[in-house]
């Protein structure tokens, strides 16, 4: 079956996980607004990015499909959650919390995060035997923790003029970086309990990770009028370096955000860092090949176009 057509089932799991919430009725479809957001599970989008990376590598493994669907719809309603109360933190535009207001924004968040821990606590209701179920809440509660220091990093380096581009790459692996690692750590968990294989899976989450969230920080970059990166002053990759490279803050006292760019410099920067990254994403592959893995899903996955929507 093909990935993008096991990736539809997983708005099935949530729904019915949803169905199944003792939830006021005016509540349910606060819940499913961040799910329906571009992109994501509910949205109608056949290839939703956050459930195709734990697809994929649930695939590698050689686990159980419908095992790893509901695994998927854990991530799916996780990272919803957390993508709300990423868009209230850094202040940017969100037709969700427009709609909703700040309150029921963050408590449907509050409920995602929650949806997912349930998800994977009923896995034993689906084939998964009793004793590894809390691998997989383990793994869901480690990664939340890691990418919750990680935006913690992110926030307090707002403004500050001692971020680096080595500190700012490492608030990427930090909190991208650990979420990636996560989602892909859980897919490979459904088809093995070898630690050696997991931590490769969770490497390439990891790279995977952070080549998104790089990619995403430039998109936010050249659309800074959209975006509140640039007036919070945020650390990241892209603007500390034009500020560093040839500039003595990311916006002169006489540039507003519609005037910003970003330079040529930086743009070949950025290609160099994630080209590097997207090396070591394809040596993590050809390792696991070497374990016997089935990485066609994961080769497929690093194509750079893929990798640019997740």
């Amino acid at each position: 079956m093909e990935i993008a057509e096991t990736c539809q089932q997983v708005a099935d799991v949530l729904s019915t996980e949803l169905d199944q919430c003792d939830l006021p009725s005016s509540f349910r479809p606060l819940i499913e607004m961040p799910l329906r957001q571009r992109g994501k599970a509910l949205s109608g989008d056949p290839d939703p990015r956050w459930p195709r990376l734990v697809l994929s590598t649930c695939i590698a493994t050689g686990g159980d499909l419908s095992v790893g669907v509901r695994v998927a719809a854990a991530v799916e309603a996780f990272l919803a959650g957390a993508d709300v109360i990423d868009d209230i933190q850094d202040g940017d535009q969100s037709p969700f919390v427009d709609s909703v207001g700040r309150p029921q924004a963050l408590n449907a968040a509050a409920a995602l995060l929650v949806l997912a821990h349930a998800i994977l606590s009923r896995l034993g209701e689906h084939g998964v035997p009793l004793h590894r179920v809390p691998h997989f809440t383990r793994v869901l509660s480690d990664g939340a923790l890691r990418a919750a220091g990680g935006q913690h990093l992110d926030l307090v380096a707002e403004g500050s003029r001692s971020i680096g581009p080595s500190e700012a790459y490492a608030i990427v692996q930090a909190k991208a970086g650990a979420l990636g690692g996560m989602a892909t750590r859980l897919g490979g968990l459904v088809g093995t309990d070898d630690a050696a294989l997991l931590d490769l899976y969770e490497a390439f989450g990891t790279h995977i990770g952070v080549i998104a969230q790089i990619n995403n920080d430039l998109h936010d970059a050249q659309w800074a009028h959209r975006k509140s990166d640039l007036v919070r002053e945020k650390r990241t990759l892209p603007l500390v370096y034009r500020s560093s490279s040839r500039h003595e803050s990311s916006m002169r006292a006489d540039e507003e955000p519609d005037d910003f760019t970003i330079d040529s410099e930086t743009r070949a920067f950025i290609q160099v860092v994630l080209t590097a990254e997207l090396h070591r994403a394809r040596a993590v592959v050809d390792a696991l090949a070497d374990q016997g893995q089935n990485v066609a899903p994961l080769v497929q996955l690093l194509d750079f176009r893929d990798v640019e929507q997740l």
